[in-house]
């Protein structure tokens, strides 16, 4: 038996989303009934965190790769682990 499932979601998203499975050669329908599938036997959801930094973070990084090309708070390299080691050991 098939059935609908009404779904609200992003216009930009669903438009993307069907681009993608029409270059896949695939309806959208079936990308979703796969997804679903998935979802009932592992019974888990798996979200993936944005690749881009937060601000604060982007500003955190802004200033160590400034530190970088100025030579600044650079500590190595260690030949050794041991060596790194000592070093964390103070």
């Amino acid at each position: 038996m098939i059935t609908t499932l009404l779904v609200k979601l992003d216009k930009d998203l669903k438009m993307k989303a069907q681009d993608t499975a029409s270059e896949m050669g695939v309806p959208l329908s079936a990308v979703v009934n796969e997804q679903l599938r998935q979802f009932v036997v592992d019974r888990s959801l798996t979200f993936r965190a944005p690749l881009v930094p937060n601000g604060k973070t982007a500003r955190i990084l802004r200033k160590r790769l400034l530190d970088i090309d100025k030579g600044k708070n650079i500590v190595g390299p260690f030949r050794t682990a041991k060596e790194a080691d000592e070093w964390l050991d103070g």
